[in-house]
């Protein structure tokens, strides 16, 4: 008999949403505390963590999708808001665990690098004196065989230097970072708070390399004047956050040309300025946080072990039977979303990505929460949800909609303001026209958002006396 599970459409309809689904796991509490001790939205610190939780497991884990291809458990993400919304606070707070062990393992590391330079003085002048003895050996013509053998011995014993352990490239050059992906770690991720720094960078050149590294392909960069950078099998993550007009300023068409944008997870957390309250204490992190922080510290200290072994297996996240046919129902319904007049129909990109990128999130809950055995349908329905959720914030931002949508979006937002910090039921037309959005002062546009948000029932204009009114029904 058919799991009750699949009675219903694998992949939700954006009115069916429901995160809810994720209420009482750890990923959901500790998204709770880090959301209240820096009073910032859920949906960014769940990104936020997200983030940090692929950069640890990525490589040392990977998934098995259930149609037989093998996916890292890598994420680009990128979170776009204004100043002031807590972007920096969350990527502190979620990349805190990784720069703890990273700059631990520096310190390590520079211990090392002094011992080795030692270690490496005291072995060249052993091998010059071994190679005096055997131009000393062939000039006297006798005790060759012995003088060779005693160079090649101490040859074979030459100190290996120290392998630094570096997960994080805020800011490199790509020639850094992929060196750094050959001769220090095969896993590492670009990530930042500050978007602007990576788009005025050279690695936005590198649009290409970074479609090949999102998929976990070999990648073999050949130089004129240098050797040539071959990586197998590497894991690699983007974190970006960035504010709204930045990112306006920088995108460009090549970006979704060239499938680039298409691998990112998107969020737009709604504005809390104007309405956040502070209390003593309020800080604190909560038992959700701490617990968080400790898994991913965890994790990031499994990837130690590549610092023996860089090419060490990856352990493999298997879907259970239900899971599987769960997943392969919502690749088809979002296959057949791509469609003429379908919901994707516009970003088939995005949409050719979802269904990957669902799975890589439900590893990553599934790897998160401790759980043993294959990943759940339970787990998927929640990744589903999650990236269902996080679509809709793509198509804004990276797929934005006409004009006087965008413009009625930015005007609703306003009126939001103005109701939570004054709880203003209505405002007079002329003054929405003087004292809202500066693009909105355009008469024009003012009066096309104004249609747009009457048609959705968010507002409606009337008269009191001569005064014409908007009021606000649905902000």
């Amino acid at each position: 008999m058919m799991p009750s599970t699949f009675l219903s459409s694998a992949f939700p309809a954006p009115d069916q949403i429901n995160l809810g689904l994720l209420s009482g796991t750890r990923f959901a509490n500790a998204c709770g505390d880090l959301a209240k001790q820096h009073q910032l939205k859920e949906d960014m610190a769940a990104l936020s963590l997200l983030g940090a939780i692929s950069v640890a497991a990525q490589g040392r884990y990977d998934v098995l999708l259930p149609h037989g291809s093998t996916a890292p458990m890598s994420l680009y993400t990128l979170i776009v808001a204004v100043s002031g919304e807590g972007k920096s606070a969350a990527y502190k707070k979620t990349m805190a665990p990784l720069k703890r062990v990273q700059r631990a393992c520096y310190e390590e590391y520079k211990k090392e690098s002094f011992d080795f330079s030692s270690k490496l003085t005291a072995w060249k002048a052993t091998n010059n004196k071994l190679k005096a003895d055997l131009q000393k050996a062939a000039k006297q013509g006798e005790g060759i065989e012995e003088a060779q053998q005693a160079h090649l011995s101490h040859a074979a014993n030459k100190p290996a230097p120290p392998r630094e352990f570096r997960l994080l490239y805020p800011d490199a050059t790509p020639a850094a970072l992929f060196e750094g992906l050959q001769n220090i770690l095969p896993s590492g991720a670009l990530t930042t708070d500050e978007g602007d720094t990576y788009f005025n960078g050279a690695m936005r050149q590198a649009r290409g390399h970074m479609n090949s590294l999102w998929g976990g392909e070999d990648l073999v960069i050949s130089r004129a004047t240098k050797e040539d950078i071959v990586i197998y099998d590497p894991r690699y993550g983007m974190h970006i956050s960035i504010q709204p007009g930045v990112l306006d300023r920088h995108m460009k068409p090549e970006d979704r040309d060239s499938g680039w944008a298409a691998r990112f997870i998107v969020c737009v957390p709604d504005p809390v300025r104007g309405t956040r309250q502070y209390h003593l204490g309020a800080s604190d992190p909560g038992e959700g946080w701490q617990w968080a922080d400790q898994r991913l510290e965890a994790l990031v200290r499994e990837n130690l072990d590549l610092l023996d072994d860089p090419h060490l297996p990856r352990h493999q996240l298997l879907f259970s039977q239900d899971a599987q046919h769960r997943w392969v129902r919502l690749a088809n319904e979002i296959e057949q979303a791509m469609g003429p007049g379908g919901r994707f129909e516009a970003c088939t990109d995005h949409a050719s990505k979802l269904s990957n990128q669902i799975g890589r999130v439900a590893a990553l809950l599934h790897l998160f929460e401790d759980h043993s055995g294959d990943i759940s349908v339970q787990t998927l329905e929640m990744a589903t949800h999650l990236c269902s959720y996080y679509s809709l914030h793509f198509q804004q931002v990276l797929m934005p909609p006409p004009q006087d949508i965008q413009d009625a979006m930015l005007l609703r937002q306003w009126f939001s303001q103005l109701f939570q910090q004054h709880r203003w039921l209505g405002i007079p037309y002329n003054g929405a026209r003087q004292r809202g959005p500066n693009p909105l002062r355009n008469t024009k546009r003012l009066s096309e958002a104004v249609s747009v948000l009457c048609f959705e029932g968010i507002i409606s204009v009337g008269y009191e006396g001569k005064t014409r009114m908007i009021y606000f029904l649905n902000v």
